[in-house]
């Protein structure tokens, strides 16, 4: 049998591993976001009706309680400093999301933008996304960036998550040559973005 040691050993050996494709799987997810909020765009234009006449007809929905759970567009539940307004706009393809907190509320959301010939919304399910709580912590990020999430300030603390849903780890830097050095130049590599809108993502590739 393996002594402690042993197993200290090859659980020290396995470390790196399991923390890269932790990164991989962080970077898969923030491409797929991004993606998701891109198609997102496309459909919505293609479809009938505006995105502001969706967010009307869904807040008319909210505010008569035929959708109890129905909460808003996730851009107009939290606020930043001016600063890294630019910044979030850019890295946070889903601020226009509708956030709801069941599945329930959801479905009903899209039965009601469909009987009134309104498109389609993305929406971000808040008791879907409990897995994420954990990651939301404070975290060590590289010398002269911040956690764009962090600096979101949310009035209800129960909607951060979508928050960390929709921008994960994701830096922000004072300027492109930092945020590049940030983004590539360390063992582990980040989403990052500047101060006037320039993403870099983990791959290399910028928006």
């Amino acid at each position: 049998a393996a002594t402690s040691a042993e197993l200290q050993a090859k659980l020290a050996a396995s470390r790196p591993r399991a923390e890269a494709l932790e990164a991989e799987a962080a970077r898969l997810g923030e491409e797929q976001r991004a993606a998701a909020a891109k198609l997102e765009e496309g459909v919505a234009a293609r479809s009938g009706g505006s995105m502001n006449e969706r967010l009307r007809a869904l807040m008319e929905a909210k505010r008569n309680g035929s959708i109890p759970g129905l909460v808003g567009r996730l851009g107009s539940l939290g606020s930043i400093a001016p600063e890294y307004d630019c910044a979030i706009s850019t890295a946070c393809g889903p601020l226009d999301w509708i956030v709801v907190r069941d599945t329930a509320a959801a479905q009903q959301s899209v039965e009601l933008l469909r009987e009134r010939g309104l498109g389609v919304a993305t929406f971000v399910v808040l008791d879907k996304q409990a897995h994420l709580e954990k990651r939301m912590a404070p975290i060590e990020t590289p010398q002269g960036s911040r956690r764009l999430f962090d600096l979101v300030q949310c009035t209800d603390p129960a909607h951060r998550v979508a928050f960390y849903f929709a921008l994960h780890d994701t830096l922000v830097c004072g300027d492109k040559k930092l945020a590049s050095d940030v983004a590539m130049g360390g063992a582990k590599r980040w989403r990052v973005v500047t101060t006037d809108g320039v993403v870099i993502n983990p791959s290399g590739t910028t928006e």
